[in-house]
């Protein structure tokens, strides 16, 4: 999506007012203005542009502060402005569409612009149904000769040496279990915990077809030593998945634009009245703690407990007093974490509800930036100002 922040353009043109004794003064003042003509061209033909004067340009800028709106605008003036023959008309039909345009709609839709919510990874538990022998996973793995092939490259149990491949060069020592390091693509690997009482837990699975393979593999790997003196199970035929659940599923998008996080703090606080944390000496992103509710999903109570006393937030959200807390963490170049929950129905009702606020208040949020694309654009000049190191207007002339 292509966008020109011109309001940007316009402090620098409020700049160019106070120095207007500046002999490169005229200079600037026409780069300005062909820069804007630039623009419209790409939407107005150059007959219906020869009518726009300067104070035109200034106006028709004001009221649509960035392309994409620019663009919604021009669409709405064209067919009419083809059908009138004096200038006054033109002009006059101009000035009253500024007038009653409201480019707030459009330029929310556009610049709110969400990515698809992206699974980044899972954390599941479940349960193998018979007692293991962790001990004997560890004594019967063979670490591989390298990391490339699918399948169990590393193993840990208790507080025997690491074998094989982990990320970590130092896996944590968890008694009466063994750690697994399952590869199960040639870019990803799952931590795999598996206790003597035959539960498991997955962690860093990015999907649920990964988690149940990387079952399946150990399961496989278990069942391998059954018929040997370092057997795993006492009983091959025990060993069955009997319980599985998805515990926390973490996700990403990026919202479409760079937010201001102070403002989108008070807005969540004050406005809707959430639960909501920012400290950004300790960490840079706005901290929005949605409460799921499934009874309240798209209400004025969405996001809100309303439980007495409050709860913490750890429950299935299908009942009273039993909220489920998702984390949503909101950081300045507009990328989104959501964290928490323990479905996808959970997951994408955060992410509807969230986006309809983003949505809805985009020009109090928005953090204006210039499109990296467009200063680099060589055919075309352009004049940049850092506002803070304009510090005395009046003293300009003696430095040129």
């Amino acid at each position: 999506m292509s966008t020109i922040f011109n309001n940007y353009q316009f402090e620098i043109e409020n700049y160019l007012e106070r120095m207007k004794d500046n002999p490169y003064i005229d200079e600037l003042k026409d780069s300005l203005k062909q820069q804007q003509i630039n623009t419209i061209k790409k939407y107005l033909d150059d007959e219906s542009i020869n009518y726009l004067k300067t104070d035109i340009l200034k106006n028709i800028f004001k009221g649509c502060p960035t392309e994409t709106v620019l663009k919604n605008f021009i669409e709405i003036v064209k067919p009419e402005f083809k059908k009138l023959t004096s200038i006054e008309d033109k002009l006059d039909l101009i000035n009253l569409t500024l007038k009653h345009f409201n480019p707030e709609p459009n330029n929310s839709k556009n610049m709110i612009d969400p990515t698809e919510l992206r699974i980044s990874t899972i954390t599941v538990c479940g349960n193998l149904g018979t007692i293991i022998g962790t001990t004997n996973i560890y004594n019967n793995f063979i670490a591989p000769p390298d990391d490339t092939k699918i399948g169990i490259i590393g193993c840990k149990a208790d507080n025997f040496p690491l074998k094989g491949f982990f990320k970590k060069k130092k896996v944590a020592n968890f008694f009466n279990s063994a750690t697994l390091n399952v590869k199960i693509s040639p870019d990803k690997c799952i931590n795999f915990k598996i206790f003597k009482n035959g539960k498991i837990q997955l962690t860093g699975v990015p999907s649920e077809t990964y988690a149940k393979e990387a079952i399946d593999m150990v399961i496989n790997f278990i069942k391998s030593f059954s018929n040997t003196e370092t057997k795993i199970i006492e009983d091959v035929n025990t060993i069955n998945l009997t319980e599985y659940r998805t515990v926390l599923i973490n996700s990403d998008y990026f919202c479409g634009t760079k937010l201001k996080r102070e403002n989108l703090y008070k807005l969540l606080s004050n406005k809707y009245n959430l639960s909501v944390n920012f400290d950004s000496e300790n960490y840079p992103g706005v901290k929005l703690q949605y409460f799921w509710k499934k009874q309240n999903v798209e209400t004025e109570l969405e996001g809100i407990c309303q439980c007495n006393p409050k709860c913490i937030g750890k429950g299935d959200g299908l009942s009273d007093n039993n909220c489920k807390k998702i984390t949503i963490s909101t950081f300045q170049s507009g990328k989104i974490i959501i964290t928490g929950g323990r479905n996808l129905e959970q997951i994408n009702n955060a992410y509807a509800f969230f986006n309809k606020i983003l949505i809805k208040n985009y020009s109090s949020i928005s953090k204006e930036t210039t499109n990296n694309k467009i200063i680099f654009d060589k055919t075309r000049q352009y004049y940049f100002l850092k506002k803070k190191n304009i510090t005395n207007y009046q003293v300009y002339d003696s430095l040129v």
